[in-house]
């Protein structure tokens, strides 16, 4: 870069950025608030607590195929043997995901 150039970045960072840096911090500052609002809530639960929320939502994950109808699961399909239902491919994907968390 040219001396000029230069001289012309540092007059500008100079001048300008305790102005943007002021601006930026009164937009920004009330998601802040909110984000340690927010975590500060959840760092009240307990660990068993988080833990048992996302085996929750893991096993209505596994759940949630079920409650479709067969004919929905199976079109598409030449035939409606067991290996070809979906809801059991997501029930083992589900299970599997529940014990890696569980050994983690």
């Amino acid at each position: 870069m040219s001396q000029a150039l230069m001289q012309l970045i540092s007059v500008a960072a100079r001048d300008f950025a305790p102005a943007i840096l002021a601006q930026t911090q009164q937009v920004v500052w009330p998601f802040f608030q909110v984000g340690n609002f927010i975590e500060n809530t959840l760092l009240l639960i307990p660990y068993w607590g988080i833990k048992s929320i996302i085996i929750g939502f893991f096993l209505i994950l596994a759940a949630t195929p079920f409650f479709f109808p067969k004919e929905y699961i199976f079109k598409g399909a030449e035939d409606t043997k067991r290996w070809r239902d979906l809801r059991y491919w997501a029930l083992a994907a589900a299970v599997s995901e529940i014990i890696v968390y569980l050994y983690f």
